[in-house]
């Protein structure tokens, strides 16, 4: 083997080896915005639309693969949001038990949350939901800023007992997610 044959070889294995890692990187990169635009394009959306509400109203088991990984002593509600038309508001009305309401870009990041243990329970909840592009004079509601024009809500109500259900399920029922205007 000439000399100039194992530097071709080695470029060869080197242009090789770039090129994996740059491909990877893409990979891992882009990943969580291909799951997001499927879940949220996807069967989701055939099923419910852009913001609209998605409520379980079952604790949900092991085998349920929407959310990767649920808890099994919590209820869901969900909704994919397109904010390149403007902030929307959500509402929650007053709720004396544990909940979360996680704000997730297209990114999978999480962007904000509204919870029990950050919030308080028994009094009700505003949060507006506004691209970064967006001017907004509401100083008076917690405004979370995204990084990109869709998220998803992710709301999670924990069910101690079989009479939580009902509970629960007039609150999902009374959630607001509606366009804000100024």
């Amino acid at each position: 083997m000439t000399l100039k044959t194992l530097f071709k070889a080695l470029f060869l294995f080197l242009v090789l080896v770039v090129g994996l890692i740059a491909g990877l990187s893409i990979g891992i990169k882009t990943y969580p915005n291909e799951v997001f635009e499927k879940t949220a394009n996807g069967s989701y959306q055939s099923m419910n639309g852009w913001a609209k509400w998605l409520h379980l109203r079952k604790v949900v088991g092991a085998d349920y693969r929407e959310i990767v990984r649920p808890n099994q002593d919590t209820i869901y509600s969900s909704a994919f949001v397109d904010l390149s038309e403007g902030p929307y508001l959500l509402r929650i009305p007053p709720i004396d038990g544990y909940y979360s309401f996680t704000v997730y870009g297209d990114n999978t990041d999480v962007i904000g949350s509204v919870t029990s243990r950050t919030h308080g329970t028994g009094k009700p909840q505003s949060l507006l939901i506004a691209s970064p592009s967006e001017s907004l004079d509401a100083s008076d509601i917690q405004t979370l800023r995204t990084s990109s024009d869709k998220v998803w809500i992710l709301g999670r109500f924990w069910i101690e007992k079989d009479s939580d259900y009902p509970v629960f399920h007039q609150i999902q029922d009374a959630l607001d997610l509606a366009p804000y205007s100024q």
